[in-house]
């Protein structure tokens, strides 16, 4: 899952709620290809499948 979050504001920041002050400091970025996504994706999955392995001590 691709997500990003940003903010853009007119008038004054200081009327703005503090939650939405970190927004402000971030742009906005490009929609990760699919061979991106797929290959962050198989990251995750050998980060997860490690640490279930690590959980079960099971070792090589």
């Amino acid at each position: 899952m691709f997500e990003h979050i940003y903010a853009k504001f007119k008038g004054n920041k200081q009327a703005c709620d503090a939650n939405y002050l970190p927004y402000f400091e971030r742009v906005a970025v490009t929609f990760p290809t699919n061979e991106q996504m797929v290959a962050d994706s198989g990251q995750n999955l050998k980060n997860k499948l490690k640490d279930i392995l690590v959980q079960h001590k099971i070792r090589k």
